[in-house]
């Protein structure tokens, strides 16, 4: 069924940039290919090639893509129609394609599968892991446009519904009835927040907008909605784009066409919050201007974010080109009509194109607004990941696309590379993506049953050198990316970046990779550490001994885009995904097996939800939960299997306001990997930090007192140490009664001498009592370990 030819190894053999190399050489851009068969369950369309219709990457997964499939149906006016079933492919990094077939036809209905006015009704957007968004138009009468509704299908890979949103009523044009597809939808910065969807309000040129977030099992949940007013009344220039914020927020992008200029608008909103703020983020003067085009998103090179907006300018000349002639006379005196030679201009209007590259803060502020790259032809911009940014030109050309493509450096200059394939024979339908590791992915034209992509790796255009962790902001990094010599129970690490930073409000996190999942050993918020130092453009952060504390295993450390910001700009700066920054401890001997502390006895305590909770339980119950707890405990410490246990006693600790305590207990090993004290002294770290642990991510261990941390039980050895007098005065009051026994023994070995030994017992007791009233009784919560 699936035939692959998939190039895995694409070269990028561009360090250098052009300024650097020799007058008159240019280097070749790299090119692979990738191949898939595909196969149809609907008889009469076998014959029609799979197109790709749309290619989306995962924002946080740049090798990994959804591509939307459809095969030509039939023709109706200038509308084509596709089969009638949502094609999905998920296209991994290592070459494996996953098929999602989807054939409710109820739900997603024939009317979603006609492109309408060159625009698809239907629209995929790769939200995080495994969880696709789909829209789509619902009509209660498909014959009747007034009806249709906009709505969102969360899917997984596997094609399980696992929620469909109710967008509201579809786009109408004013005064009409007349019906075409209008959304768009943005991930937020932080993809496991949501999204914003900004659409059309029928019958109006204004807008509405919605935030989507608290993602939990499939389901988002509208946070926040409102409507803006465009002011514009000629939305057939209106231009409008939705851009993500590095303040985990949103910006609404749009023009405005005036009567002698034309201005470009910015709408910030704050994540979970109504209240928008609209600022005029710039404004052209020149007369008859058109914005046709608007990109923006995060600068990835620079601070702040970064637009380019398309521009046109009608020019109007005239031109002396014909001469006519014109016959005068005069009235007095009388003389013969005399013809004058009168020159009548030509009017012509011609089209200058340009572009607009805006740098701006989240605040509004513009950095800089400069007019780039005149072109003769009408292109669409693309801003590129590591600088620079695309011009691309695609010229139909039925049944196919020449695709054609130029890159600027950050100097907005025409770089010098060559194009092997340039213009490239794409499908009809143009689909092609810019991932974030800079490869461009274009669909060629489709035959029999084989849709293919063509990869194409753009050069970096940065100024700065990139170094490997998502972004040109970070230089160097203590632990080094992909070390494998990291001093095992490390207490700092180090972040150089480009330009001045201070601390902002963010998370840094650092994960252990396990095959059993990856294990959260520590967080550090940089509003409220205590322990991290800003120098300049360099920070240390200092951690937990328990945090590096495994020999030759696999760590990553992950970092929100507000950990830091630029000093300067007080800006948030981008942060570094997931399995960007890995690196290893070394891998060394740390058995102490000459060594022996002993098993150790504690208690741990459960806050007063906890409590509440394991109270709500059966003894089964609480068994398991004190196992699970076990058990979560020897992964997040980590420690071998059986070194932790627990008898299943527990108790109410009357200190406080009724919590439970359970004992706990760490054995010793003639072959441990860390001894029990050590054992202990982690155990007691990652409780008492449990916010900023993994003991925070467990099903049990997120009832774990912070306060009470792991508090140890006396051994014999520490019990004789404290109460040596006591045991001293016992040992003694033992030899005076026993040498009194004897002594009576001695003289009346017929009497009754054991009442002696009675004595000294009932003294004994008495003594104790007096002793637990006044002394121990304090220190004891409870009398009795209840089950």
């Amino acid at each position: 069924m699936m035939t692959l030819f998939y190039n895995l190894a694409i070269v990028v053999i561009l360090i250098f940039f052009l300024t650097s190399l020799p007058p008159g050489f240019s280097l070749a851009i790299e090119y692979s290919n990738f191949t898939y068969t595909e196969t149809s369950n609907q008889a009469n369309l076998t014959e029609n090639p799979p197109h790709v219709l749309a290619i989306r990457h995962y924002q946080n997964d740049e090798s990994t893509s959804i591509i939307h499939i459809g095969r030509e149906n039939y023709v109706t006016g200038a509308n084509l129609c596709l089969e009638q079933r949502l094609l999905l492919r998920v296209l991994q990094g290592n070459g494996n394609v996953i098929e999602i077939n989807f054939n409710n036809t109820e739900e997603i209905q024939e009317i979603n599968f006609c492109y309408i006015n060159g625009k698809n009704p239907i629209n995929i957007y790769p939200l995080f892991e495994q969880y696709i968004l789909v829209s789509y138009v619902h009509a209660n009468d498909t014959s009747d446009s007034t009806t249709y509704m906009d709505k969102g299908m969360v899917i997984d890979w596997s094609g399980n519904i696992l929620s469909i949103i109710d967008f509201g009523p579809s786009f109408l044009f004013p005064n009409s009835t007349t019906w075409e597809p209008n959304e768009f939808i943005v991930n937020n910065i932080v993809p496991r927040n949501g999204f914003l969807r900004l659409s059309r309000v029928r019958r109006t040129n204004n807008f509405e907008w919605r935030q989507y977030g608290r993602f939990n099992h499939g389901s988002f949940s509208l946070l926040q909605n409102d409507r803006f007013i465009t002011d514009s009344t000629d939305l057939t220039n209106f231009q409008v784009t939705v851009l993500q914020t590095l303040d985990n927020g949103y910006a609404v992008i749009y023009s405005n066409k005036l009567f002698a200029s034309a201005r470009i608008y910015a709408m910030k909103l704050k994540f979970n919050e109504k209240t928008a703020i609209k600022f005029n983020l710039y404004e052209l003067t020149q007369p008859n201007i058109t914005i046709t085009g608007i990109f923006c998103s995060v600068d990835y090179v620079y601070v702040g974010h970064l637009c380019i907006a398309s521009v046109a300018r009608t020019i109007v000349s005239q031109t002396p080109t014909n001469t006519t002639a014109i016959t005068t006379t005069t009235l007095e005196p009388l003389t013969t009509p005399v013809t004058v030679p009168f020159a009548q201009p030509t009017t012509s209007t011609m089209q200058a194109l340009f572009h607009l590259k805006i740098r701006f803060l989240s605040s509004g502020s513009v950095l800089t607004a400069d007019q780039v790259a005149t072109n003769e032809n009408s292109v669409t911009a693309r801003t590129l990941p590591p600088g620079g940014y695309a011009l691309i030109l695609q010229q139909p050309f039925k049944p196919i696309i020449y695709f054609n493509f130029s890159l600027y450096n950050e100097s907005n200059q025409l770089v010098d590379y060559s194009f092997p394939i340039n213009p490239i024979i794409s499908n009809m339908f143009g689909a092609f993506d810019i991932l974030k590791n800079n490869t461009m992915v274009v669909a060629q034209n489709e035959i029999s049953t084989i849709w293919s992509l063509m990869s194409i790796q753009l050069p970096s255009l940065s100024l700065y050198h990139y170094n490997g962790y998502g972004n040109f902001y970070v230089n160097t990094t203590y632990p080094r990316k992909d070390s494998d010599n990291l001093e095992v129970n490390c207490n700092k690490i180090n972040i150089t970046f480009q330009d001045p930073v201070s601390f902002a409000d963010g998370n840094l996190s650092i994960y252990q990779i396990s095959n059993q999942g990856d294990i959260l050993r520590q967080i550090i918020n940089s509003k409220n550490c205590n322990n991290c130092i800003a120098n300049d453009n360099a920070v240390t952060l200092f951690i937990y001994d328990s945090t590096f504390n495994v020999p030759g295993a696999k760590y990553y450390i992950q970092m929100d885009n507000k950990f830091v910001q630029n000093s300067i700009y007080d800006e948030a700066i981008l942060g570094i995904d997931p399995y960007m920054w890995i690196f290893q401890t070394a891998n060394v001997d740390i058995s102490q097996s000459s060594s022996y502390a002993g098993d150790i006895r504690g208690i741990i305590r459960l806050t007063k939800s906890g409590t509440q909770y394991f109270r709500t339980m059966s003894n089964s119950d609480r068994d398991a939960f004190i196992t699970a707890l076990v058990n979560e405990l020897t992964v997040i410490i980590p420690t071998e299997k059986g070194r932790l246990s627990s008898n299943g006693h527990y108790q109410l600790d009357a200190t406080v306001e009724s919590q439970i305590l359970i004992s706990f207990s760490i054995k010793a090993k003639n072959s441990e990997k860390f001894l029990s004290t050590l054992v202990s002294k982690y155990l007691n770290q990652l409780i008492e930090n449990g916010a900023y642990t993994g003991i925070s991510t467990g099903t049990t261990t997120i009832y774990l007192d912070y306060i009470y941390g792991f508090q140890q039980t006396q051994s014999l050895s520490e019990l004789f140490e404290m109460h040596m007098i006591k045991f001293i005065l016992l040992f003694v009051g033992i030899v005076i009664f026993l040498m009194l026994f004897m002594f009576a023994r001695m003289k009346s070995p017929e009497g009754d001498n054991l009442i002696i030994l009675q004595l000294g017992t009932t003294l004994f007791r008495f003594v104790i009592f007096l002793m637990f009233v006044f002394t121990d009784s304090k220190t004891i919560p409870s009398l009795q370990i209840s089950r």
